[in-house]
């Protein structure tokens, strides 16, 4: 890793962003938090709409290397994970998505990757890599997926 790499941010500062946050997406982006407002204007539109039309988000992260930057935090999400356990769980989905390179050799005709989606029990995890090492995360509540849940019951017999 360089030494140039984001420094890490410790439970006291995930703690300090997840207190108090606003109900509200837009106080929270237009609040006072450094990092949120730094933010590109086209992924706050990004989290604004992923809120508004699929309404199932749980949280978005974004990630960098070893560091990861929570941008939004459901609040029964807040509310049922501690900020260790919930930092413990961005770092991990953030490792899933760097363990999928931007290029696959033995795939290299099909370009490079895209996205990859998780499907668990009981959430969906999208992953958005925007470099080999940085990328986006989003996490929703798990919906039907016909095609998943066909071949899940297969699999299941």
């Amino acid at each position: 890793m360089s030494d140039d790499a984001p420094v890490e941010r410790t439970d006291d500062d995930l703690l300090e962003e997840l207190e108090d946050p606003p109900a509200d997406l837009d106080e929270e982006l237009d609040g006072a938090d450094a990092d949120l407002d730094a933010l590109d204007p086209e992924i706050r539109e990004l989290i604004d709409s992923l809120r508004a039309d699929v309404g199932t988000l749980r949280l978005a992260v974004r990630y960098e290397g070893q560091a990861v930057e929570p941008l939004f935090v459901r609040d029964d999400v807040r509310e049922r994970f501690s900020p260790g356990e919930l930092r413990q769980r961005m770092e991990e989905l953030a490792l899933k998505g760097l363990g999928d390179p931007t290029r696959d050799e033995p795939l290299y005709d099909y370009g490079t990757l895209d996205a990859t989606i998780r499907w668990y029990d009981e959430a969906l995890v999208a992953s958005f890599p925007s470099g080999e090492w940085s990328g986006l995360l989003f996490v929703f509540d798990r919906e039907a997926a016909p095609l998943v849940d066909l071949v899940g019951e297969y699999l299941d017999d």
